[in-house]
């Protein structure tokens, strides 16, 4: 892991709020790319938490956000409306999320709610990969 993702990975872990950790890597050929990976589960007590976090990481200048749910497990709605506040800081910096791996309840929960229309969530990572790729290139 470089020194940048490094420091980054440390401020993250000032703000850690124990339920949901974010770990990050860089992601490759993708300008100003990283892969957030979601552990554990999100509620409305924390949810300032995760959009104070993800801020720090675009204040660090990356752009186009990959959101790997695989291990994240239940939420609420205010999850939801902050993945509203990322879109809208990553859109004033010319940058994009995706999402992918969401399974059992966060699946239902997703589907029951249609939200997928909204928050570009993929079934694989390399399908969410692409949808980055596309964005950068049409920029």
């Amino acid at each position: 892991m470089s020194n940048e993702i490094q420091d980054l990975q440390n401020k993250l872990l000032v703000i850690d709020e124990m339920k949901l950790s974010l770990s990050i890597e860089l992601l490759d050929v993708i300008t100003q790319g990283l892969t957030v990976k979601l552990e554990g589960y999100h509620d409305s007590y924390h949810s300032n938490t995760f959009g104070k976090r993800i801020q720090i990481i675009i204040e660090e200048g990356f752009r186009n956000l990959l959101f790997d749910c695989t291990k994240f497990f239940e939420t609420d709605l205010s999850f939801f409306d902050q993945l509203g506040f990322v879109e809208k800081s990553l859109q004033n910096v010319d940058g994009w999320f995706s999402m992918f791996g969401f399974t059992g309840k966060m699946r239902e929960i997703v589907d029951l709610m249609g939200i997928t229309k909204r928050i570009h969530h993929f079934d694989s990572q390399s399908e969410a990969y692409c949808y980055l790729r596309e964005k950068e290139f049409r920029k």
